[in-house]
């Protein structure tokens, strides 16, 4: 009887863990993500996807034209995230941090010497 206990307290033991285990492969800004831009000579909408990892792709989209850029770029376990805003080639760079479900930092625009701030949140 008692090695039927310790077998069945053996095998609960490791059903328990290997849980556990599953929610630390979470990365905790991973999903979708979204907000607003403004600067000097631009302002419109972002978007970005980060998966767990922790590559960041989306859209940044000014609000005075139909064309969407591309943010491709990376975020770190710590929220730090560095991306560039990219047509076929680099046009500019779009970095910040992420706190909790909310994001916020700083854009520039190479051609146009156009930049800003921008915020948003979790989906």
């Amino acid at each position: 009887m008692k090695a039927k206990f310790f077998v069945f307290l053996l095998i609960s033991l490791v059903v328990l863990n290997s849980c556990s285990n599953e929610k630390d492969d979470v990365f905790v800004y991973e999903g979708y993500w979204s907000g607003q831009y403004t600067g000097n000579l631009d302002s419109g909408n972002w978007s970005i996807r980060v998966d767990m990892n922790k590559t960041v792709i989306g859209t940044y989209t000014p609000i005075q034209s139909s064309y969407s850029y591309q943010i491709i770029g990376t975020i770190t376990e710590n929220g730090v995230l560095n991306a560039d805003i990219k047509t076929s080639e680099i046009i500019g760079e779009f970095s910040g941090s992420f706190i909790d479900n909310i994001a916020s930092g700083l854009w520039t625009m190479n051609s146009d010497d156009d930049s800003g701030s921008w915020s948003g949140v979790k989906l």
